[in-house]
């Protein structure tokens, strides 16, 4: 995976997908402007090719890096492995979803007059996305407190009256939907 500046933008962002969170730091268009040659984008960006490469390879490193997870959460303590979800799953989603939320309002006031199917896949995420969120703070502030209530109370060896069947049932549901509105993005796009 060579970062030379002689390469499009476009081609550097489909190589790597993480790359694409440097491009926006530095304002550099690899959708629009994905055929340009980094070193335009970059004097187009008003910054230098040797920073953002710098920034390229470093992004490289830390995507090297984070190779697959060694946690055997199936032995993992039911705290330890809702506190994961919180701390990674979740955060990356809250990060994640307005990130996505800007780029398809993007892509639609760009091209939005040639595809109109993008004001339902608009339509659609928005849906989506206000969905996850709710889920996400249904897990965070009901779901994973009982769960992790309802263990403590087990490793004292006190009785905890209530079960987590219906918390489950209903977050179980909203994945369905969820699933529901992924495969109805995937036929507009």
């Amino acid at each position: 995976m060579e970062i030379s500046i002689e390469r499009t933008v476009g081609d550097l962002a489909a190589e790597a997908i993480h790359r694409t969170r440097v491009f926006e730091t530095y304002g550099i268009d690899y959708c629009c402007g994905g055929k340009t040659p980094l070193a335009e984008a970059c004097r187009t960006a008003g910054c230098t090719a040797d920073e953002v490469v710098a920034a390229l390879v470093e992004s490289d490193r830390d995507a090297a890096g984070s190779g697959p997870e060694t946690t055997d959460w199936r032995a993992a303590s039911l705290t330890k492995l809702t506190t994961h979800i919180v701390q990674t799953h979740h955060a990356f989603m809250k990060r994640e979803l307005p990130r996505v939320a800007d780029l398809l309002a993007k892509v639609r006031n760009a091209h939005g007059e040639n595809h109109p199917e993008l004001a339902d896949l608009a339509q659609v995420y928005g849906a989506l996305r206000a969905e996850l969120e709710a889920h996400l703070a249904k897990e965070e502030q009901v779901l994973f407190p009982l769960i992790q209530e309802m263990e403590a109370t087990r490793r004292a060896g006190t009785a905890h009256c209530g079960s987590v069947g219906n918390p489950i049932g209903v977050m179980e549901r909203e994945h369905d939907s969820a699933g529901v509105a992924l495969g109805r993005m995937r036929q507009l796009t």
